[in-house]
């Protein structure tokens, strides 16, 4: 009984944390903080329970809870966490490079400059053909690593022509359910060009990203803000009443700077 037990965790659990993959990313990306951290405590109490067979596979779920944490802004809360207790590479990576991403939410530019080129040094020692669901984990870590370099620039103008590589790597990783990033990377150029005075372009970013991911309340908040910003009241009542309903129940605070 023991052996069809361990068999079934074998083949059967990784599917069930991937379930409760899908519940976190979709949590977060409608803003419910309250929800996403019971998703990602039942993710970490799940990845637990196959730590001792499957630690790799356990430690990359875990990764999707920080990452949730990130979508969330939860700055304070990725800034308390502990040294991971491991030598995987991707695990330690992960969380530099969750730190930089914090620490520059804070304006601590100079230590998170210094989380980068930690996240920077173990990313060159990952297996770039190591499988990411539908991708492989080095064309992941090359989006990644544009995205940080776009975030830690020292204004929004300056980041716009990072922003745009960091999209195109997203725009060339293959489809994937959940997909293989935590969010689509055209928020953050759109507010970076909106932040520069670039409304008109920003309003063609949202709406693009609106095209590749309906309904996303961030892309909605954005558009509508670029709007404004052009003085478009029949628009913006239209795209009000959509961004009200996509974040209903959200409660979290939306503003540009954190796209």
């Amino acid at each position: 009984m023991a052996e069809v037990e361990g068999s079934s965790q074998l083949y059967y659990y990784p599917y069930y944390l991937h379930n409760l993959q899908f519940i976190l990313y979709a949590r977060a990306m409608q803003g419910r903080l309250v929800e996403t951290k019971k998703a990602a405590q039942q993710m970490t109490a799940a990845a637990k329970e196959m730590a001792a067979t499957m630690p790799e596979m356990a430690e990359v779920f875990q990764l999707f809870v920080t990452m949730s944490e990130l979508r969330l802004y939860r700055w304070d809360e990725l800034l308390a966490v502990a040294r991971p207790k491991t030598e995987n590479p991707l695990t330690m990576a992960m969380w530099h490079y969750a730190r930089a991403l914090a620490l520059a939410a804070k304006g601590r530019a100079g230590e998170a400059q210094t989380q980068q080129a930690e996240f920077e040094k173990l990313a060159k020692t990952l297996d770039r053909n190591m499988p990411w669901d539908t991708n492989k984990l080095g064309d992941v870590m090359d989006m990644a690593s544009a995205a940080l370099s776009a975030r830690l620039e020292t204004s929004p103008a300056a980041a716009i022509a990072k922003w745009r590589h960091a999209v195109a790597h997203q725009d060339a990783l293959m489809y994937d359910e959940p997909p293989a990033w935590y969010y689509p990377l055209r928020e953050s150029l759109g507010a970076a060009m909106l932040l520069s005075g670039d409304a008109s372009g920003a309003e063609t970013v949202f709406r693009e990203g609106l095209r590749r991911s309906p309904n996303n309340g961030r892309m909605l908040f954005g558009l509508l803000e670029s709007l404004k910003a052009q003085g478009k009241a029949e628009a913006v009542s239209w795209v009000q009443r959509e961004f009200e309903t996509a974040w209903k129940g959200a409660d979290v605070e939306l503003r540009l700077k954190d796209l």
